[in-house]
């Protein structure tokens, strides 16, 4: 045994070790070791003639560590006919060796390889009885056509193909094994392996089974990737099954079973809905000294004065609200798309009621014009009037905008989006006051027993902004972990109205009231409604951490900041110069636009839905 017999016995055995393990249905490949054919190679080279290795018949190469579907490698004997490059070829016919050999019969052997013609058969005695099979043919009758002889089906080398006949084989398929290497053209057809189910690959996919293209490879770009369907974040921090994302994101143990999503779900043209609880707080209204008590009179420049209400920011607490943001996407790629939000909060109201019998002093101050000192109308005061003051203030505010979504920047784990659209907003505010005061002082003769007098001044403000309105929408994830921004600034016109109005009547008894235009501080010199338009900025910062839930739903938890530049508030409109005669049109109180800033921050709690 020399070197060559050598080496063919080891390339058998390490063959034999490599295809041992049964493939599984779906990751195995048909596997030829590196050895064997850098062996049939070494051979191929020393004797060309002797061994004919056949190629792979896909020209696909796989990748490595892998084996493509229908790979083979064959080890031929020495000057066996070859294969040739048609796969579907008719395998050839082997003669059946003669009785009498003195070798045994192998049925899992290939022939003997011989330089001369194989020996003919010798006819049977004629005296000798036939002896017949039990499937063989009765004497007499026309010899069957042979068959050609099936290649056993346990080949080491061989790998058995699918059980397609040529007719049914792929279109395209013709000529796809043209560049195959040690393959003779000028050989004999080669003989087909019995047939055996083959296990479906990504390029035999069943009916029905959707297949994708992969993107070919264009090199570093700038441009966002898309994918398939839409933008791809399904990077090392994003795993399509959990065993992976634990692996990459790091998933703590309570999320075995689940895996966040990718930012984009691959839903094409996919919607959004966010709905949030908001705990705001604003900045309130600022009021001037409305109700006082004192020793003299309630008068300002008394030293025993007590405000009561006023004098103070009022409107300025917690308040619950809303927020509805809902969007689409306009194409599959989720590139471009429209939203929409809306705000709503809960209205703030303030109530004072402060009332006398005539044991307290109670008093309305104001700044006297007509002697510049300060001043108060009595309301109730020591064995000459019972009364009582009541003042109510109130806040709204809602606000909506309608946006177009557009990318910037998409990666893995982040993307930047510009916003830009339309804004709409209203804060409206009021401030009532109403004072009544009855007589008890049956020894005043100006103002009999029992008459009564009654009074309301009453200012309200409101704005009104509409404008345009751009920004970025950042979004960044890590894990189950999400951090979103929101900054936006619009711009626009605030439409600005002041309404102010007073009355007044005075009801003796047995008589008819008497009604008057104007109380304190709303006199004919400044009753009226007030309109005008300005410029005005609102910024809005809003920032969120979100947590995945569930594939579709994640918690949401941030805070959120809007700022409007130009509003006018119902308390500052209120002008404590008064003039009681009201001799002429110059006369005091009077009305002035007197605008400030205004702005409401507060937490979020939301919940984010993804369709």
């Amino acid at each position: 045994m020399n070197l060559r017999h050598l080496t063919s016995l080891a390339t058998m055995l390490v063959a034999g070790v490599c295809v041992a393990a049964e493939p599984t249905p779906d990751t195995a490949r048909p596997y030829v070791h590196s050895a064997l054919v850098a062996s049939a190679q070494r051979r191929q080279r020393a004797a060309p003639n002797q061994i004919r290795p056949a190629a792979f018949n896909d020209p696909q190469p796989a990748a490595a560590g892998q084996r493509k579907p229908g790979a083979r490698m064959e080890m031929m004997a020495y000057d066996q006919p070859t294969y040739t490059r048609d796969r579907f070829a008719q395998k050839e016919p082997v003669e059946t060796p003669a009785e009498g050999n003195d070798k045994p019969s192998d049925p899992f052997s290939d022939p003997e390889p011989t330089d001369q013609p194989a020996e003919q058969p010798a006819e049977m005695p004629a005296e000798a009885p036939p002896e017949l099979a039990p499937d063989a043919a009765p004497p007499g009758a026309e010899p069957a056509a042979q068959e050609p002889a099936a290649r056993p089906g346990d080949d080491l080398f061989t790998v058995p193909p699918s059980d397609k006949q040529p007719d049914e084989a792929m279109p395209g398929r013709e000529g796809a094994n043209n560049n195959l290497p040690f393959v003779d053209p000028g050989a004999p057809p080669r003989r087909t392996p019995a047939p055996r189910e083959q296990v479906p690959t990504r390029e035999m996919a069943p009916r029905g089974e959707f297949v994708p293209t992969p993107e070919p490879d264009q090199g570093p770009t700038n441009e966002p990737y898309y994918g398939e369907y839409g933008l791809t974040y399904d990077d090392d921090g994003f795993a399509d099954s959990c065993m992976s994302c634990a692996e990459s994101a790091g998933c703590g143990s309570m999320w075995d079973n689940y895996c966040p999503p990718p930012l984009n779900l691959r839903i094409p043209c996919g919607s959004w809905v966010n709905m949030e609880y908001l705990m705001w707080w604003s900045r309130g209204a600022s009021l001037p000294p409305l109700a006082t008590t004192g020793s003299q009179g309630g008068a300002l420049d008394d030293p025993n004065v007590k405000i009561l209400f006023g004098d103070d920011r009022v409107d300025n607490g917690i308040r619950s609200g809303g927020r509805l943001n809902i969007g689409t996407w306009f194409n599959a790629r989720q590139t471009f798309g429209i939203g929409a939000s809306f705000i709503g909060l809960q209205n703030m109201a303030s109530n004072f009621t402060a009332v006398s019998d005539g044991t307290t002093t109670l008093a309305r101050p104001y700044f006297d014009t007509q002697t510049n000192s300060p001043n108060a109308f009595v309301i109730a005061q020591s064995g000459l009037l019972s009364g009582g003051i009541r003042v109510r203030t109130t806040d709204s505010f809602v606000a909506g905008d309608t946006y177009l979504r557009q990318v910037l920047a998409a990666g893995p784990r982040r993307r930047v989006d510009l916003i830009y659209g339309w804004r709409y907003l209203e804060l409206d505010d009021s401030v009532g006051i109403d004072d009544h005061s009855v007589s008890i002082d049956p020894n005043n003769p100006q103002v009999p027993l029992g008459t009564t007098l009654v009074g309301f001044d009453g200012f309200r403000a409101t704005n009104k902004f509409n404008g345009g309105q751009i920004g970025i929408m950042t979004e960044r994830r890590r894990g189950i972990w999400s951090l979103n921004t929101v900054a936006k600034v619009s711009l626009g016109n605030m439409r600005q109205t002041v309404l102010i109005n007073g009355y007044s009547s005075t009801t003796v008894p047995g008589q008819t009231p008497a009604n008057f235009v104007g109380d304190l501080f709303a006199q004919q010199s400044n009753i009226g409604r007030y309109d005008r338009n300005v410029f005005a900025a609102i910024p809005e910062v809003t920032l969120n951490l979100g947590c995945q839930i569930t594939p579709r739903m994640r918690a949401t938890f941030g805070y959120s900041l809007i700022w409007i530049s130009n509003v006018v508030q119902a308390g500052r409109q209120i002008d404590t110069n008064v003039d009681l005669s009201q001799s002429s049109s110059f006369s005091a109180p009077t009305f002035t636009w007197q605008q400030n800033t205004y702005w409401l921050q507060g937490m979020n709690f939301g919940l984010n839905f993804t369709f």
